[in-house]
C-alpha cells in the first residue's frame, strides 16, 4: 500500500485512507514561501497503536509540486 500512495494528491490518499487515523505533515522550505500546485504524498508510514495492532495510525509526509518566493509588496486591486 506504501507504494500505492506515493505522489499522489493528498486528497486522494486520504480518501483511500479513510478507516485509519491520519497524521498530517507538510513539508516546506523555510522562509517565505507560496505552495503552488497540488499538494502531493511524499511519505507514507504506517505506526502501530499503542492501543493495539487492529488500530494502526497512517503518518503522510506531504508537499507542494512547487513554491514561490511570497511577495512582500502590497496587492492592489484594479479599478
Amino acid at each position: 500500500m506504501n507504494e500505492d500512495l506515493v505522489l499522489v494528491p493528498e486528497v486522494r490518499a486520504r480518501r483511500a485512507l479513510r478507516e485509519r487515523r491520519v497524521r498530517l505533515q507538510v513539508l516546506a522550505p523555510s522562509g517565505a514561501w507560496v505552495g503552488c500546485g497540488v499538494l502531493r504524498v511524499l511519505r507514507l508510514k504506517i505506526r502501530e497503536s499503542e492501543i493495539g495492532q487492529e488500530d494502526k495510525e497512517v503518518e503522510l509526509m506531504v508537499g507542494y509540486e512547487s513554491y514561490q518566493p511570497a511577495s512582500t509588496k502590497p496587492v492592489q486591486a484594479n479599478p
